[in-house]
């Protein structure tokens, strides 16, 4: 509870709950003491880096085996490693805790913790060690972990993933499982009627979930960040950006962009030393919403020129730069952040939502006749791996084509009826052979690059699904094995 508040950053009440303790001489207990110190490394890598390896930590060791806190150390050092991603060390202490019930709950914390970062196969396979190794009795909640894990990674297949799923859930021998199928429900829902017409992404129904499985925490807000400065913990720029979206306080949106300009973590190409362009566009939404009126062609230049001045970019802004552009329908701009894109070898790795801007980009090329960043399009998702689509994406792609590619054969059909002076009808002529001799060769490269890309992504889209079908299947089977050994009033 103490180390809660101290997130929290609300100095009352971290003043009450620090009176409290001292009055029942708890202040100086071990838990407290090391919890505090664990909150504190939790936000700094060097420091916590420095404190596993230095000998202040073989003296908590020696204090907690006096005072009989060896689960809380262990507990505290396996969420620290994880705040870290250092799993190695996580996974070792994890595997010293021995008391059942903070068993249950650090399994708990951990599987939500690679739920946050969608990992749904280290999830299997802690479950699976556990199962294999320990002889632990898998939880039904358990196994709902791992399937919000697997459809927020692979959003596009929620609708077979939960086909599947509920093939294991008929064959499992309680019928008490009946339940966990509405709550395994994928409702369909149009991601963007206008541009993907036949695109569904799942709703997860979170409301059913009342078993002891909490949110994950909200970003933190403008206190919570003054309190950190105040300690000397910088914060993060992914911090203010999910603190900007979350204010609707004109005061507190200025004060989070100046704390961003001191630390330098907003990008301009006068005073920074670190960019960030998923800041920069959070400010700017909301500097928007806030009756300003700015033009975004201007900003996306100014990024722009800001890439090219350092000549480095993340991939997650360069990805979120494109997609501001098309969604702003600034066309020529979004051409240039596509040259980026290939430039810089860019990989989508976790972003879904992409996809549905570059298939409104690919439109827009069809529609202008600009083949030249089509095909430069085409060729950066050739070399895209770390993504996966339903097939609908590649059928869109196709019908779009087709339809533009009759609409510009009816463009050039007939111009005697159009009152074009002669040098127009020359230009229309000019225009026309070129059309004719390029458009069949572009259509049957486009054509036969997204056959190759849509065969490969299938093929990585059915092994995804299988794979989570019989991890899910076999987590079933362990709960059913379980039951058979329980009392019914348990699960």
């Amino acid at each position: 509870m103490y180390n809660l508040l101290l997130e929290s950053g609300n100095a009352e009440d971290i003043s009450w709950i620090e009176e409290s303790l001292k009055n029942r001489n708890k202040y100086d207990k071990f838990v407290v003491r090391f919890g505090n110190l664990c909150n504190d490394l939790s936000k700094n890598y060097n420091n916590y880096n420095t404190f596993i390896n230095s000998e202040e930590l073989l003296k908590f060791k020696i204090l907690a085996e006096r005072d009989n806190e060896v689960t809380s150390l262990l507990n505290n050092l396996t969420y620290l490693h994880l705040r870290h991603r250092n799993y190695e060390l996580a996974l070792e202490t994890f595997k010293q805790v021995d008391n059942r019930k903070d068993f249950q709950l650090t399994i708990f914390s951990i599987l939500r913790h690679f739920e946050k970062e969608q990992k749904p196969d280290i999830i299997f396979n802690v479950l699976k060690n556990l199962k294999e190794q320990s002889n632990y009795r898998i939880h039904w909640s358990q196994i709902l972990i791992y399937w919000r894990s697997v459809i927020k990674k692979y959003p596009h297949l929620g609708f077979e993933l939960q086909k599947k799923f509920k093939k294991s859930l008929k064959r499992s021998k309680y019928h008490r499982f009946g339940f966990l199928s509405k709550m395994l429900l994928v409702n369909k829902q149009s991601s963007n009627g206008a541009t993907l017409e036949i695109r569904y992404y799942p709703i997860v129904k979170y409301d059913n979930l009342e078993f002891d499985i909490k949110p994950l925490p909200a970003a933190p807000k403008l206190q919570n960040i003054e309190s950190r400065l105040v300690a000397g913990i910088l914060p993060n720029s992914e911090l203010l950006r999910k603190s900007v979206k979350l204010t609707n306080d004109k005061s507190e949106f200025d004060r989070l962009v100046e704390i961003a300009n001191q630390l330098q973590l907003r990008t301009s190409k006068y005073t920074a030393k670190v960019k960030n362009i998923k800041l920069n566009v959070e400010i700017f939404y909301k500097e928007c919403s806030f009756g300003n009126k700015l033009s975004m062609k201007d900003f996306i230049s100014e990024q722009l020129n800001i890439i090219n001045d350092t000549k480095f970019v993340d991939d997650q802004d360069l990805c979120e730069l494109f997609k501001v552009c098309v969604k702003s329908e600034l066309y020529e701009e979004s051409v240039s952040v596509l040259r980026l894109l290939d430039e810089y070898n860019v990989k989508i790795v976790g972003d879904q939502q992409i996809l549905k801007f570059l298939s409104m980009f690919i439109k827009w090329c069809w529609i202008n006749k600009d083949f030249k960043d089509l095909l430069t399009i085409l060729e950066w998702l050739k070399n895209q791996t770390e993504f996966t689509t339903d097939k609908y994406f590649w059928s869109n792609l196709k019908n779009a084509a087709s339809k533009n590619m009759s609409r510009i054969e009816r463009e050039f059909c007939d111009i005697s009826h159009l009152s074009l002076t002669e040098g127009q009808i020359i230009a229309m002529k000019e225009e026309k052979m070129y059309i004719e001799k390029v458009l069949p060769h572009v259509m049957s490269y486009y054509d036969h690059t997204l056959d190759n890309i849509k065969d490969k992504n299938l093929e990585k889209s059915d092994r995804i699904v299988d794979h989570s079908f019989r991890c899910f299947s076999q987590m079933i089977k362990w709960v059913d094995e379980d039951t058979e050994t329980m009392f019914e009033g348990e699960w």
